[in-house]
């Protein structure tokens, strides 16, 4: 640790150092009933909303004063004697954001005591995204995916976004058809990291296999097929970019113009309109369990900050590692923003291996036992 930390403050002298006395009642009252957010529940809310520049203005400070590496500790503390009342969760998206906007990585926002919330981080080497070129890391799980694998890579390594660099992490779980082969034949490209699995365990494990060995600001995870539009990578990312959210969907809308679903498979009709109402019904319970109002939790498209994993647990192996990452990035309090992409499905006879005898089943599993399943390592 380094001999340059900043000592930890409450919220209440961080604005009133910066801005001065702001930590008024009335003021916090005012600002936070326009949103729907009773008073006497958000005391601290109110401090940090009512002058968010005061905390932005620590974190600049503490990312010059600490070298990199140093570790930050900030304890967001409420006066009097009523408790947070669960609202970690509510102020977890935002401080976690101020904190990457400011430079810090490997952050973490918990409670401290029931008046206390506490965000640590680590003063990253970079400098703040905002001031550099941001990297997106895609994370591409590849199991026999021979027929469009190395198209999608070669498109990929093609793409340019303006000001995203990117890193590839291919993760190939030991596939019988050659994309292992045609995969390896990437792995001397500088901006590609090639993950190679003894044995397929899973398309949720080889994601997780590549979180671990993503290193950029944005993680992605992109599928070795052709079903979503690589044009749609600008819109996704544009939220986390502006730092205006820290977790994106990119909910899934067909090119054919039909209004029923998102799967039309061409030879198998009836296949697709049974799954077309399995995802209705999914859609509900999943937004009926998790208390939210999502249109397509399910999508591949899912968009997040790096650093939102800090301390996460995952541990699905399957397509239920869907159910898993949504959930459990809403239990910690990220309220992702929505964004229309193009979703092109194929059918099974074309790829698709989603088990319809097992997968939902899981599916459902993961819906309940992630709602309450202990979030953190």
């Amino acid at each position: 640790m380094t001999d340059q930390r900043i000592p930890e403050r409450p919220v209440e002298q961080l604005v009133s150092e910066a801005v001065g006395a702001l930590s008024t009642s009335g003021a916090g009252a005012d600002l936070l009933g326009a949103a729907g957010i009773a008073p006497g529940e958000a005391r601290l809310q109110a401090t940090v909303a009512a002058d968010p520049g005061a905390l932005a203005a620590f974190l600049e400070e503490a990312y010059e004063r600490l070298a990199p590496g140093g570790e930050l500790s900030l304890t967001l503390q409420r006066e009097g004697s009523t408790t947070l009342s669960g609202r970690v969760e509510a102020l977890r998206d935002l401080l976690s954001g101020m904190a990457f906007g400011a430079g810090f990585e490997q952050i973490h926002v918990q409670a401290g005591t029931e008046r206390a919330i506490e965000l640590t981080a680590v003063r990253s080497a970079k400098l703040p995204p905002l001031e550099r070129r941001q990297v997106l890391s895609v994370v591409m799980p590849v199991y026999n995916e021979a027929g469009t694998a190395s198209q999608v890579v070669e498109a990929l390594l093609a793409k340019q976004i303006d000001g995203i660099d990117l890193e590839l992490v291919i993760v190939e779980s030991n596939s019988t058809d050659g994309s292992r082969e045609a995969m390896q034949a990437y792995g001397a490209d500088p901006r590609v990291t090639l993950v190679l699995e003894e044995r397929p365990q899973g398309k949720g494990h080889a994601v997780r296999a590549g979180l671990a060995a993503a290193s950029g600001d944005f993680v992605l995870i992109q599928d070795a097929d052709l079903e979503y539009d690589l044009d749609d990578y600008e819109a996704v990312l544009e939220p986390l970019r502006r730092i205006e959210a820290g977790f994106v969907l990119g909910y899934r809308k067909r090119t054919d113009g039909a209004r029923f679903g998102v799967r039309h498979f061409e030879s198998q009709v009836i296949a697709s309109v049974a799954m077309n109402l399995a995802n209705i019904a999914f859609l509900h319970l999943f937004n009926a369990v998790y208390g939210a109002k999502l249109r397509d939790p399910f999508t591949m498209y899912k968009v997040f900050r790096r650093e939102c994993l800090t301390g996460l647990r995952l541990e699905c192996n399957r397509f239920d590692f869907d159910w898993e990452l949504a959930g459990k990035l809403l239990r910690a309090g990220y309220r992702p923003i929505e964004v229309p992409v193009t979703y092109r499905s194929r059918s099974f006879s074309e790829g698709k291996k989603v088990s319809v005898l097992r997968d939902p089943w899981s599916w459902v599993v993961a819906c309940f036992k992630y709602r309450f399943a202990p979030l953190w390592r």
